[in-house]
């Protein structure tokens, strides 16, 4: 699994320019593999999506979107979709209120996506959009 999530990240991150995760890719596969909820989705032996977050904020009852990242031949087929249904129903089961998340303002794809299931514009700095949608 590791070496699947390496894979994809280095190529997603490649994308972004080194900007999207601005760290070393195996410190951050293995934060996310030992800290954040994951949910993978194979065709086959190839990872092509996955959904990284965190539902540790009991206090607040608000989940934490991590990462959300699809091999580009398989965007725009419903694997993310799929994806964040998952994990708002993990966090709806658990009782949380909200799903928050950040995102680049320069990609609007996944803007326009989140914005489309419910999340809206929080907040926001130079670089990224916070986002959140109410369970």
């Amino acid at each position: 699994m590791k070496k699947d999530l390496i894979r994809l990240l280095d190529s997603i991150n490649s994308e972004f320019s080194g900007e999207l995760i601005p760290v070393k890719i195996e410190h951050y596969a293995n934060k996310l593999i030992n800290n954040s909820k994951l949910f993978l989705e194979y065709d086959g032996n190839s990872l092509i999506g996955f959904i990284a977050f965190y539902a540790n904020n009991e206090e607040d009852k608000r989940g934490y979107l991590s990462m959300l990242a699809i091999d580009k031949n398989y965007r725009g087929k419903g694997v993310a979709q799929l994806l964040l249904s998952k994990a708002i129903i993990y966090l709806q089961n658990i009782t949380f209120e909200y799903f928050d998340l950040d995102v680049l303002k320069s990609n609007s794809k996944a803007i326009e996506f989140y914005k489309k299931n419910g999340f809206d514009v929080q907040n926001e700095n130079e670089t990224h959009f916070q986002m959140r949608k109410p369970l």
